[in-house]
């Protein structure tokens, strides 16, 4: 699958795990069901996966962890916040330029439509 089709599924998946949720659950609430879509979709993935950097001749692995990465071509995040602030956005660019994936998806589902939560960022760029 292209990262555009991917992402597609993806928010499908989101949006399902919202309309029935909701708002007002933990991230990891969240992030269990979305994981549960997205294996249901036939989506290969890791979840909490950790990322090294390579400093000098030395990689390291660093605190910051994908809460997605799926098909190794777009990076996931869940937040379930009262409001997504700067910090999250550039959190996701960081993880873009690490692995070098194309496009990033951040969800909040702690609003009462996740589209007005939802962000993509494709190559380091705020898509929507």
């Amino acid at each position: 699958m292209i990262e555009n089709s991917l992402a597609n599924e993806i928010m499908v998946a989101a949006n399902e795990v919202h309309s029935v949720l909701g708002p007002g659950f933990s991230d990891s609430i969240y992030e269990i069901c979305l994981a549960i879509k997205l294996t249901n979709r036939h989506l290969c993935f890791e979840r909490q996966k950790s990322m090294s950097v390579a400093v000098g001749q030395y990689a390291e692995l660093m605190p910051l962890k994908l809460d997605f990465l799926v098909e190794n071509k777009v990076i996931v995040k869940v937040k379930a916040v009262e409001e997504l602030l700067p910090v999250h956005t550039l959190e996701l660019i960081t993880c873009q330029k690490l692995t070098r994936c194309k496009v990033a998806l951040l969800f909040n589902f702690n609003e009462p439509v996740l589209q007005n939560g939802t962000k993509c960022i494709v190559n380091g760029y705020r898509w929507f």
